[in-house]
């Protein structure tokens, strides 16, 4: 049975039934902020739902299967707590919500579009830049973004360089002149990308692939931490991911600064499947567009504290920026430069 369809909910022991459908490519992407949507989202389900919902008594239950491409480290909370916090939301989704949520998790974002465009997965969530690479050379998608998340809002937000002060060059003529020779970690793909936008949009005269000693392929917490303690000289994250990593992780990550930025780009998107159905879609939107201020989810309402944030409609947000920046990493095959760099594991 296809997710968003009734029928009777099966048991769904969520640690269990953890799918890893990949054990090669990218490591995990898009920004922290988004990790919690299925954390938080469904979990603030199980504590209350939002003032403008309806309690389900469930005659009908609807299968849906959501997919995470996300580190059990990533929120700095430990896979237990995760888990315990999937656990608590199950009896009530399936009983109060007729939700019957199955987990699948991927070890790269295009394994995560290919089953939302055959319909093995239903909703996920998704950095703008992979959703971008689901619309590329694409007449008709099978992919349509729900929500987007507002940060002081704004659902766009830039991608910089960081350094620590003490690695940077005072002598330096450009900015970007202090990262020659230097360790950088580079969390995925897109941030890939957005590092060679830098470099174009600041006209410099060398390529990153050329710049560097050491590439490192990092996640955006153990990219921060890994700046932090020395191990690199320079990351690659989107502010919204640094400063959630300052504050929930190590605040001397303040001392950070940025060196040089992209142009803003949307935020992480949370996506669903093509004919998944009006009715558990309208839950989940209820949900997820009242979580950050409802009461009853008040013990989550510091994921959103951090950045001044909230998910809001995928309605407005104007993706033309984007595709003509994804464009444009077709054309210069920034894309298959990054799957040529030699990262050290």
């Amino acid at each position: 049975m296809k997710g968003g369809e009734t029928g009777t909910a099966a048991h769904c022991d969520i640690p269990h039934r953890l799918e890893i459908m990949s054990t090669n490519g990218i490591r995990i992407s898009g920004h922290i902020i988004a990790a919690i949507f299925f954390i938080a989202c469904f979990t603030l389900c199980c504590i209350g739902e939002p003032a403008a919902a309806e309690k389900t008594t469930v005659a009908e239950t609807y299968n849906v299967t959501f997919a995470m491409n996300l580190s059990t480290s990533l929120l700095g909370r430990g896979s237990v707590i995760i888990w315990d916090d999937l656990l608590r939301l199950q009896a009530i989704l399936k009983k109060d919500y007729g939700l019957n949520i199955t987990i699948k998790k991927f070890n790269n974002w295009t394994d995560v579009i290919e089953k939302l465009e055959d319909g093995s997965v239903d909703v996920a969530w998704l950095p703008s830049y992979y959703y971008m690479q689901s619309q590329y050379g694409s007449e008709k998608s099978a992919i349509h973004p729900i929500a987007v998340y507002q940060s002081v809002g704004e659902t766009s937000s830039k991608t910089c360089i960081y350094m620590m002060p003490e690695s940077i060059d005072p002598g330096a003529d450009q900015m970007l002149d202090s990262l020659f020779g230097k360790r950088i970690a580079i969390p995925d793909e897109s941030a890939w990308a957005l590092l060679n936008n830098i470099f174009e949009e600041q006209k410099y005269e060398f390529a990153p692939h050329y710049l560097f000693h050491n590439f490192h392929r990092l996640n955006r917490e153990s990219s921060a931490l890994a700046l932090l303690f020395n191990a690199v000289d320079a990351v690659v994250i989107d502010e919204l991911s640094m400063k959630y990593v300052m504050l929930e992780t190590d605040e001397r990550l303040v001392e950070a600064l940025p060196i040089a930025c992209s142009k803003p780009f949307p935020n992480t998107l949370i996506v669903v499947r093509d004919g998944f159905g009006e009715k558990p879609l309208k839950r989940i939107k209820n949900v997820l567009y009242n979580m950050h201020e409802n009461a009853d989810f008040a013990p989550f309402h510091n994921y959103f504290r951090q950045t001044a944030g909230r998910w809001v409609s995928a309605g407005d947000v104007d993706f033309s920026g984007l595709k003509q920046f994804y464009n444009t990493v077709k054309v210069k095959g920034w894309d298959k430069i990054y799957m040529s760099l030699p990262f050290e594991e």
